[in-house]
């Protein structure tokens, strides 16, 4: 599994990679389909911006973007929102559709001692009019 930091328009120091970095592993313990994960800080001007582009298995995409007026904000609101869309992602994935129950042993040999209806009708003693 790869993560990438990556900065834009400005130099991003080590101990904040480091934190990108964590909070990104945090989003492959909760889905290991992630294959890549490459995330893109800008801090241009005075709103900083966290971009996560993160590969599924599969071949799929999902990106996420967030913008704060610090970077460990925008790291954190980012890495929410790249978790919601990973559960989701997870979610559509899984198969629910349940398989039907087996009948058991015991149900099978009551259904072979029930009568039918012309048995029934023929011990059935009707009052005469």
């Amino acid at each position: 599994m790869i993560i990438q930091i990556t900065a834009r328009h400005d130099s991003v120091t080590d101990g904040m990679k480091r934190y990108a970095e964590q909070k990104g592993e945090k989003l492959v313990r909760i889905f290991d389909g992630l294959t890549k994960i490459e995330i893109v800080l800008d801090g241009q001007g005075a709103r900083q911006s966290a971009e996560a582009i993160l590969a599924v298995a599969g071949g799929e995409t999902i990106v996420v973007r967030a913008e704060e007026s610090k970077m460990n904000a925008a790291i954190d609101a980012m890495i929410d929102r790249a978790e919601r869309r990973v559960r989701d992602h997870k979610e559509k994935r899984r198969d629910h559709r349940t398989e039907s129950p087996e009948v058991s042993d015991a149900a099978s040999d009551a259904g072979e001692d029930l009568e039918t209806y012309s048995e029934v009708i023929d011990r059935t003693e009707f009052p005469s009019p």
